[in-house]
């Protein structure tokens, strides 16, 4: 359906046989003599042989052609439109494409000739399809545009144009091309020259690259000033050493990319130095760049991006430079970097990453548009009050900033700053006040003693992180007056007591008091670790909450009557707590799905008080462990949703007969129950249970019917030091695992 690339096919409803013209393409194959087809100007071919072609579609389904004929002489692979019919596939011509479905399912789509490749009259959009085809596939939209536009004139229409004709397609803001058409950029490249990739526009087949920019190369295996872009993928070659004059002739060079995504060890080597960039350079991305600093002739004025991770760099250049077109600087991990350039007149730089970059103590000179600053690990003291006039600055990231002592009053003053990270900044004792704007605040590790007041008067924050701030004592309580606050997290606030009252309704749906310090998002409130002893009964009042984690607050002991009044609730943990008692459940409560208590080894031996649980009618997953509870309540068995069950390290000695009820229980645990004397004999009902833990227990012997548990694939028995004998057809013996396990254990008969 497009240009004369041996894999793409055209349809033709004339056609009366699907033909193929390379004998590559078949997965089945028989020899065919004697055979001829004719074309639509009456010549006759040869037919040499008949299979089976498997077809990729668009859609990403395989399509098997069966009686396809193999003629070499045809110029293109014909797909019969009649045929297709037949065998029930629908085809759909549209203004420019051909929509290919069969029984509503949809196939895939085909590319018509008027809009291939030649059908482009812009040269600019060819240009810009060839880019994508060798270079930008299932790339970031914006993030291409951004560099394209330092190349052409009209990026963004090269784009939309190549969308409408169905040469690229625009999804969720990223860049996709089809296979055929890729292939058929890439043989339109390898055309401008075959034999001499130096002289190609464009290099990004690694042996390619690797004859064109190896040391000692010569003649026609030089990079001429034909080639406008190279991409080398690191991992597709052991070892690179670059010649210093290697871009002397590549002066149209636009784009240098050599790609280390994956984490090889694949160096580029500049054994004896680098004379020369491109001035034409718009994007330059080199990890591990091996020299001190860039070549001193390099103009630098029409780079759009800049990426040296973990380059050796102690500096970039030397002087002032014109920096007009620069949008990104990416310098991170580069731990030998000891200046930056003024980079106040880049008045088009959004984003600087220079996370890591240790050595660096003052905050960088940057123009007023700039978007996002990344200067984490960093040995800056403060930041200056000028940080004010930056009022398009959207994201500052201080993490692990551990010189820095103080924040500027004028903070809240960038009007666009909607996202702070200030965590394990620990030397930060005072917070100013914040931008009315800002939604994300991350404070883990902060050394504050207090925040301010006026917290409560930041409407549009969303999640607060201040997990481990060790010297927070107390919340303002303001804290519920941010109506979009969704998540909180306050684990690790050691010497925090309490949670103020709830004094208005709010939206938070996550509030978590977790079990240790962590580097991702809360997914709840959490107040895990704390020295929190109760909450406010005025908890209801946070209707949206969802998710409440209270977990290892060894001073935690009370939970309030009203907890149940969170109709959106749907996760609650209180394990290492000291909880001895659950509240009554006076309503259905149809949202939890997960209730975790556990005991603590501070906890005084008193068996919890477990109300009646059927009212918690959604329940998936229950732990009650190490709680010294001496009867499980008789209705557990109407809790049908349940897939796990924990009851471990308890006191009953006997299970409810209403067990037997829980057929949706794939894991059960009831490990270390040694005043538990028995399973119930129909413990077989657990159909579904997979992991059945009976880890130190006194039983002699286990009931017959648990042969019936057909899915059961973990059993453990380890230190069933009274077990006897087990019953015959207890299931698979890789099923089994133990340590100490009685050597004279039986098979019952």
């Amino acid at each position: 359906m497009v240009g004369d690339n041996p894999r793409e096919w055209w349809i033709d409803t004339g056609a009366t046989h699907h033909i193929c013209a390379n004998k590559w393409m078949f997965t089945t194959y028989d020899t065919v003599t004697g055979e001829s087809c004719y074309m639509g100007n009456s010549a006759a071919s040869k037919v040499e042989g008949k299979g089976s072609v498997n077809l990729k579609m668009t859609s990403g389904k395989k399509l098997t052609l069966t009686e396809v004929l193999h003629v070499p002489d045809i110029r293109k692979n014909l797909l019969s439109g009649s045929v297709m019919s037949k065998k029930g596939f629908k085809l759909v011509f549209e203004s420019e494409r051909v929509v290919v479905s069969k029984d509503g399912v949809y196939l895939g789509r085909g590319y018509l000739a008027n809009v291939s490749y030649d059908g482009l009259e812009d040269r600019e959009i060819q240009n810009i399809f060839l880019d994508i085809a060798c270079f930008f596939k299932e790339q970031d939209k914006d993030h291409v545009t951004g560099l394209l536009d330092g190349c052409y004139h009209a990026a963004s229409y090269g784009l939309s144009v190549l969308d409408d004709k169905a040469l690229i397609n625009l999804r969720r803001n990223m860049i996709e091309m089809p296979d055929p058409l890729q292939e058929l950029g890439w043989d339109i490249v390898i055309q401008e020259c075959e034999s001499e990739p130096g002289r190609r526009t464009r290099l990004w087949r690694p042996d390619d690259v690797h004859r064109v920019l190896k040391r000692n190369n010569f003649g026609s295996l030089q990079g001429t000033e034909a080639v406008k872009g190279i991409y080398l993928d690191l991992s597709k070659v052991m070892k690179l050493d670059i010649k210093p004059d290697v871009f002397e002739k590549m002066y149209n060079l636009r784009l240098l990319k050599f790609d280390n995504s994956k984490g090889v060890n694949t160096k580029v080597c500049l054994p004896h130095g680098l004379e020369s960039l491109p001035d034409e350079l718009r994007y330059l991305c080199w990890p591990e760049f091996p020299l001190k600093h860039l070549p001193s002739e390099f103009c630098p004025e029409n780079l759009v991006e800049l990426d040296m991770r973990h380059s050796t760099l102690n500096r970039l250049w030397s002087g002032a430079q014109n920096l007009g077109s620069l949008k990104i600087l990416n310098l991170d991990w580069s731990e030998k970097l000891k200046e930056l350039p003024d980079l106040s007149g880049a008045q088009n730089l959004e984003r600087i990453d220079l996370y890591g970059c240790c050595q660096i103590d003052e905050f960088p000179k940057i123009p007023k548009n700039i978007q996002e600053i990344n200067m984490g690990g960093t040995a800056i003291r403060e930041v200056p009050s000028s940080i004010q006039h930056l009022s398009r600055l959207v994201k500052l990231n201080l993490f692990h900033c551990k010189r820095l002592e103080k924040l500027p009053d004028t903070l809240s003053n960038l009007e666009s700053l909607e996202d702070l990270t200030l965590s394990e900044s620990r030397n930060i004792k005072r917070l100013p006040a914040l931008p009315r704007k800002i939604k994300l605040l991350d404070f883990d590790g902060v050394g504050v003693v207090e925040l301010s007041p006026s917290i409560g008067s930041l409407h549009m924050l969303s999640r607060l992180d201040l997990r481990c701030c060790g010297n927070l004592m107390f919340l303002p309580s303001d804290i519920w007056k941010m109506q979009s606050l969704k998540s909180l997290s306050l684990s690790d606030c050691s010497k925090l007591e309490e949670i103020p009252e709830v004094l208005e309704s709010t939206y938070l749906e996550s509030l978590e008091l977790p079990e240790f310090c962590r580097r991702q998002q809360p997914p709840s409130p959490t107040l895990s670790r704390t020295a929190i002893r109760e909450l406010p009964s005025s908890i209801e009042r946070l209707l949206k909450l969802e998710y409440l984690k209270v977990n290892d607050c060894r001073n935690f002991s009370v939970l309030p009557a009203t907890l149940w009044n969170l109709e959106k609730l749907g996760s609650l943990d209180f394990s290492g707590t000291t909880v001895k008692q659950l509240p009554p459940i006076k309503e259905e409560t149809t949202r939890l799905t997960g209730l975790r208590i556990s005991g603590c080894d501070s906890r005084d031996p008193v068996a919890l008080s477990v109300p009646p649980l059927s009212r918690l009618c959604s329940l998936t997953t229950l732990e009650m462990s190490n709680l010294h509870i001496e009867q499980i309540p008789e209705d557990i068995g109407r809790l049908t949703s349940l897939i796990k069950l924990d009851l471990s390290l308890n006191d009953f000695k006997t299970l409810p007969a209403s067990i037997k009820h829980l057929s949706n229980v794939g894991s059960l645990d009831l490990s270390y129950c040694r005043g538990l004397e028995s399973l119930p004999e129909d413990i077989g009902c657990l159909t579904s249970s997979r992991s059945l833990n009976l880890r130190g227990n006194d039983f002699k012997t286990l009931p017959a019917s648990i042969k019936h548990l057909s899915n059961l694939g973990s059993l453990d028995l380890s230190y069933c030091r009274g077990l006897e004998s087990l019953p015959e057809d207890i299931g698979c013996p890789t099923s089994l695992k133990g340590e100490e396990i009685p050597s004279t254990l039986k098979y019952a008969m």
